[in-house]
């Protein structure tokens, strides 16, 4: 009898599905790997780029020698209505799930990312870590490039911006830091696509093979503030402010000497935040723990003692320079001042609730970093 009530019990569970789009299986409908959005006369454009293993002209569910994807773009008022249309004409649902990057054209701000991103944040199988990023060319042009590396260009584009996030080159960026912004600054690495060299290739045939091919890097980033696009920190001031937060691995620094300019790489072992107060100023320490890497090279040129003063001084001076410029541009919210006063202080926090710069106005920033070789 339990065995006819739990049967019984599955079917009409079964029967009470059919028919929700929710239950589709994820192998029947377009999966989308990457987004694009940008501004058009009809109001944004968003191109798709949708992976299709059972790629054209082979009998193997996954052709290693293409690309093996498939973008399609359509125009419309809002970002939602133009995905509709991308669905209406694959004549299937999209599965979004497997969604790993969003690039955003030039001329998009994010003044209302509720509205802007509506389309994920309505989903249920949205994943709100997927990466944002940005272009100075249309996110469509970006996202129909043909790559000369890796098999899904989504996929290659968001290792590419990890790279150079973990080398401190840029910033990483995910849809819920920009949901949960709320009139913070927003940092978004910037992509850039540049054609694939062909000097490298050994052959007449294999420089015909690369013709058309892209290469894309993530140097730099563009903040915005209140929405919109504010100012452009180049890849030193990237370096000093993913080392100060918690993004930036490791940093080359260039030391001069007498016979010469070299190289060194410096990892960073630790990073700590902590915030004091003394009457109605704060101070935030940020302190860092770096290892520096000593070779053949490096011990040529400079004696031990040299070389760690000289890369806490490169470092030192890469982390003041990003000080620096926040705080000039009333961006400083970006280095997690804020957050702490709102985790410690969350009176004072409440009272600049409305006002992040009169927040920020209150804290002054110290650098802390201890050197040693490894």
């Amino acid at each position: 009898m339990k065995r006819i009530w739990f049967f019984m019990t599955a079917l009409l569970l079964l029967f009470s599905a059919i028919g929700s789009r929710d239950t589709i299986a994820s192998l029947d409908r377009a999966m989308v790997h990457a987004v694009g959005i940008d501004k058009s006369d009809d109001g944004y454009r968003v191109t798709l780029q949708l992976f299709r293993p059972d790629d054209s002209g082979t009998d193997t569910q996954l052709n290693a020698g293409k690309s093996n994807i498939f973008v399609i773009s359509a125009s419309a008022p809002t970002v939602e209505e133009a995905m509709t249309v991308c669905e209406n004409r694959l004549g299937e649902y999209l599965f979004i799930g497997h969604d790993q990057l969003i690039v955003l054209g030039k001329d998009v701000t994010l003044e209302a990312p509720q509205c802007l991103f509506s389309s994920f944040l309505k989903s249920k199988e949205s994943y709100l870590g997927v990466a944002v990023a940005c272009t100075d060319c249309t996110a469509e042009k970006m996202l129909s490039a043909k790559l000369s590396e890796g098999a899904v260009a989504a996929q290659n584009i968001l290792n590419i911006i990890k790279r150079h996030t973990e080398n401190s080159e840029t910033v990483f960026c995910d849809l819920l830091d920009i949901v949960r912004a709320n009139g913070k600054s927003i940092a978004l690495p910037v992509l850039k696509l540049t054609e694939a060299s062909q000097e490298q290739s050994s052959t007449q045939q294999d420089k015909q093979q690369n013709n058309g091919e892209m290469t894309v890097s993530a140097e730099g980033a563009k903040v915005f503030q209140s929405g919109r696009e504010s100012f452009f920190l180049t890849r030193d001031e990237c370096a000093g402010l993913s080392l100060l937060r918690s993004e930036g691995e490791r940093v080359n620094v260039r030391l001069d000497s007498r016979s010469g300019t070299s190289a060194a790489a410096v990892r960073k072992e630790g990073r700590r935040l902590s915030l004091s107060r003394s009457g109605n100023r704060f101070e935030c320490l940020c302190e860092l723990e770096l290892s520096v890497r000593s070779d053949q090279s490096t011990d040529a040129l400079f004696d031990r003692s040299l070389l760690v003063a000289g890369c806490r001084q490169a470092v030192m001076t890469l982390c003041e320079n990003a000080v620096s410029k926040l705080r000039e541009k009333k961006a400083s919210d970006l280095l997690g001042g804020s957050e702490l006063m709102r985790s410690r202080f969350p009176q004072v926090w409440l009272d600049c609730a409305e006002d992040t710069a009169k927040s920020e106005s209150l804290i002054a920033y110290r650098i802390d970093i201890k050197c040693c070789t490894s």
